[in-house]
């Protein structure tokens, strides 16, 4: 089974992150990237939550440039970039090898 959109997309903001993007993730149990994000970061599982999120993180404390330095300096103490990408690489490639074996080698 391929990955679900979610599972494609963490990655994504877990990177952005890293590079200095401010990024807000849910806070969820089943979002695992979320574990690594500080809670200012966080959002609940609504639209209200997430605009409340957006618009304290807009409207509070130093611009929104620094938070996403901060968030960069939190992330980078767990999360080595280099380490990251190389770990992605080699699950995407994992993940292609199991899909086109699901799919008896024919390319979709």
């Amino acid at each position: 089974m391929p990955p679900t959109k979610g599972a494609t997309r963490m990655p994504t903001l877990m990177l952005a992150a890293i590079k200095g993007i401010t990024t807000l993730i849910t806070d969820s149990p089943l979002v695992e990237a979320s574990n690594y994000f500080p809670a200012p970061y966080r959002f609940g599982n609504t639209s209200s939550e997430l605009s409340e999120t957006v618009e304290r993180i807009l409207t509070t404390g130093p611009p929104v440039s620094e938070k996403g330095e901060y968030l960069k300096r939190v992330m980078s103490k767990t999360i080595s970039g280099d380490v990251f990408r190389t770990n992605l690489v080699k699950a995407w490639s994992e993940i292609s090898l199991v899909v086109e074996g699901e799919r008896g080698g024919e390319y979709v």
